[in-house]
């Protein structure tokens, strides 16, 4: 009846009450500090969202976008803030045309982590394709701040700063990427070509009869663009 009902569950409250003063409330009624953390799901959840994501990436390099979009907001439903989940689904969204979600979904990873190499990289690939070097200079940096010595990175970083209108920042950076790696024939032509135009402009600088304005020429001709494909997860991958 009604009265034994209430009994009952005066008794189960009263029971759980006692073992959460003493410490020891049982795991169903715990709550984890961070619900949304990957380290406070149980290990088959773990499991769970780790095979999505593997499959998710290999159903993208099999060309099956949509297959791979829906297993990524799979992962995002029960992980909203899984790094590599959001990472990957920009991507995804990157190659299907969706350059805004694609750029939440990256803002969105790098809230989470500010310094994931995989994300940084693809805002970089985002903003060099809408031509916003300065933005593009920025995530460039940040990867470059945490591989100083990876030189095709530093070569990205210096087409980045050449089309930013910083020719002397790029020759720098060429410069240290000839010291890492000397026999980068491309690299070694973009120094003598940046170097030829930084004297021009020098020269014409000092001109007493010049204008006003200096023609603007920072040798793009000579520089080489180094291409870097999207990354998804920790693999660079051709779309």
């Amino acid at each position: 009846d009604t009265s034994l009902f209430t009994r009952n569950l005066e008794k189960a409250f009263q029971e759980i009450w006692n073992l959460h003063l003493g410490g020891k409330a049982p795991l169903a009624f715990k709550a984890a500090e961070d619900p949304l953390d990957l380290g406070c799901l149980s290990k088959e959840d773990q499991r769970w969202i780790l095979d999505k994501i593997c499959l998710g990436e290999k159903n993208f390099t099999s060309g099956l976008l949509d297959s791979a979009e829906q297993l990524f907001l799979e992962v995002l439903e029960i992980a909203p803030r899984n790094i590599e989940a959001l990472n990957n689904l920009g991507v995804v969204l990157y190659a299907q045309g969706d350059d805004e979600r694609a750029e939440r979904c990256f803002l969105d990873s790098l809230a989470e982590d500010e310094n994931y190499q995989s994300t940084l990289l693809n805002l970089a690939d985002l903003n060099e394709k809408r031509q916003d070097w300065l933005q593009a200079v920025n995530y460039l940096s940040r990867c470059v701040a945490q591989n100083e010595r990876d030189p095709v990175l530093l070569n990205r970083l210096a087409v980045a700063l050449m089309e930013a209108g910083r020719p002397q920042e790029a020759l720098g950076v060429l410069l240290k990427s000839l010291e890492l790696e000397p026999s980068q024939i491309a690299v070694q032509e973009s120094v003598v070509g940046l170097n030829q135009t930084l004297k021009k402009t020098e020269e014409e600088a000092l001109r007493p009869d010049r204008e006003d304005s200096v023609p603007q020429s920072h040798g793009k001709g000579k520089l080489r663009v180094i291409h870097c494909p999207l990354v998804i997860a920790n693999h660079s991958l051709v779309i």
